[in-house]
C-alpha cells in the first residue's frame, strides 16, 4: 500500500581533494535499506572506513539486524587498521530501514553512530531523528553551553562516537512511517553549512521529487562554501493505490508521530 521514492547524491565539495563519503541508496539484499557513511582518518583512510562500512551494510538481508551489521563494520575497519595512514581511520554512519507492516505505513529504524543526521520532514515540520554523537553536542545537552553557539563554537567535529574507534554504543530509533513523509539523510557536509531553517524551505520547494529535493541541498551546501564533502539521500513515502487515505485524513486521526523505541546500548569493547 506505500511505495518508496528516492535519490542520493555525493559531492566532494569545493575544499577536499577526495570524497571520504560512502552512500548506500537500495541495497540488491534489502531495497529499502539506505545508509551514509562520513569517513575520517585523513587521506585514503577516510574513505576506506566508509567504504567498508556501505560494503557491510549491503550484505544485510531484510530479516538481519541493523545494529548488528554496524557493529560486525566496526569490526571490519578495526581488523583493517593496522599501522601508517590507516591506523587512526574511522567513519560515522546513519542508516535507514523500512519494513512492512501490517495496516497502514511502514515500520522505520534508524540506527547511528557519529554526526551524520538522519531527519523527518512531516506535514511542514522537520523533526531531527539522531543526537549527534560529538563534544558540542554533549556540553548542550549538559548545559555547558547554549544550543546557539553549537554551529560555531571550537572542536565541533570532534566525536565521542565512530565505528573503528573500538567500542561502539549504537543508538536506534523506530517510528510508523506514513505517505507523505520524507526522510532525509545527511552527512555534516549539509547540516554543518546550512541551518534547518532552509533544509525545510529547500525540501518544500521540491515537493514529490526527491531528486530535486537532494540536487537542491547539495546545491545550498556548496553555496554556503562547500567546505567538506556532501553527502544526501531524500526518501518519499507514496501511496501506492489512489484509494488509500489522503494526508490530512492520516493526521487527523490517531497516528501522530510517536518514536516506537529509543535505545542506547550500552558500550562494549569489540574484538
Amino acid at each position: 500500500m506505500v511505495r518508496l521514492e528516492y535519490s542520493g547524491r555525493t559531492d566532494v565539495g569545493k575544499t577536499r581533494a577526495n570524497n571520504e563519503d560512502a552512500l548506500l541508496v537500495g541495497a540488491d539484499t534489502d531495497d529499502k535499506l539506505f545508509a551514509i557513511a562520513d569517513g575520517m582518518g585523513g587521506h585514503k583512510a577516510g574513505e576506506v572506513a566508509s567504504f567498508l562500512t556501505v560494503a557491510t551494510l549491503k550484505k544485510l538481508g531484510p530479516d538481519d539486524c541493523l545494529m548488528e551489521a554496524i557493529r560486525r563494520a566496526d569490526r571490519t575497519i578495526l581488523a583493517c587498521r593496522g599501522e601508517g595512514e590507516f591506523a587512526d581511520m574511522g567513519t560515522t554512519v546513519v542508516a535507514l530501514r523500512f519494513r512492512e507492516e501490517d495496516g497502514y505505513g511502514l515500520a522505520a529504524e534508524i540506527a547511528h553512530i557519529g554526526d551524520s543526521r538522519a531527519y523527518l520532514l512531516r506535514a511542514g515540520r522537520l523533526r531531527r531523528l539522531t543526537e549527534d554523537h560529538s563534544l558540542v553536542a554533549e556540553l548542550v545537552q549538559k548545559g555547558g553551553i547554549p544550543s546557539a553557539r553549537a554551529s560555531d563554537y571550537p572542536c565541533k567535529n570532534v566525536l565521542t562516537q565512530a565505528l573503528g574507534a573500538g567500542e561502539v554504543a549504537v543508538e536506534g530509533t523506530t517510528f510508523h512511517a506514513w505517505p507523505g513523509d520524507r526522510v532525509v539523510l545527511c552527512s555534516d557536509g549539509l547540516s554543518d553549512a546550512v541551518a534547518e531553517e532552509e533544509i525545510v524551505r529547500v525540501l518544500e520547494a521540491f515537493p514529490g521529487d526527491p531528486e530535486g529535493a537532494v540536487q537542491g541541498l547539495v546545491g545550498v551546501a556548496l553555496e554556503a562554501g562547500g567546505a567538506d564533502n556532501v553527502t544526501v539521500v531524500v526518501v518519499d513515502l507514496k501511496n501506492q493505490v489512489s484509494a488509500s487515505p489522503s494526508l490530512e485524513e492520516v493526521y487527523s486521526g490517531a497516528h501522530r508521530w510517536v518514536p516506537k523505541t529509543r535505545r542506547r546500548l550500552a558500550k562494549v569493547r569489540l574484538s
